[in-house]
């Protein structure tokens, strides 16, 4: 996908490419739950999970998603030890609790979230209503 590409995929999805300087200073006061989508521009493989990633995420409590391009990232990609694009991390609290290394499916990434959100923030979604089914 090219960046190009990936900035209007931005505006539909929720998921914001944003440079590494903005993602440090969000680390260090960081929300209770975020994503990091580390990619390439010519990786097939990142734009299959960051589709499946978009399928996934309306489903989910909202949190923050952000794409970082491994080329211009390299402080994050070190931090956290990214050896191969696509990598989706799971922050709890700026903390890592789970890393998914290339694509997976919608449902596989829908459970595998999930399973780390904090109960406060599962319950604090679904006050009142019952909870999304798992995407298609």
């Amino acid at each position: 996908m090219s960046k190009t590409a990936g900035r209007e995929a931005e505006k539909a999805t929720g998921i914001l490419e944003v440079p590494q300087e903005e993602v440090e200073a969000l680390l260090r006061r960081p929300p209770e739950v975020m994503a990091l989508l580390f990619v390439t521009p010519t990786c097939g493989q990142c734009g299959l999970l960051e589709r499946a990633l978009e399928a996934v995420l309306p489903a989910l409590p909202p949190f923050p998603v952000y794409r970082l391009w491994v080329e211009e990232s390299r402080r994050l990609v070190e931090r956290f030890a990214v050896s191969s694009a696509p990598t989706l991390k799971l922050l709890i609290r700026g903390e890592p609790v789970h890393t998914w290394f290339g694509a997976r499916t919608p449902d596989d990434l829908y459970y595998m979230i999930r399973a780390y959100l904090p109960e406060s923030l599962l319950r604090a979604a679904w006050e009142g209503a019952a909870p999304a089914d798992p995407p298609a």
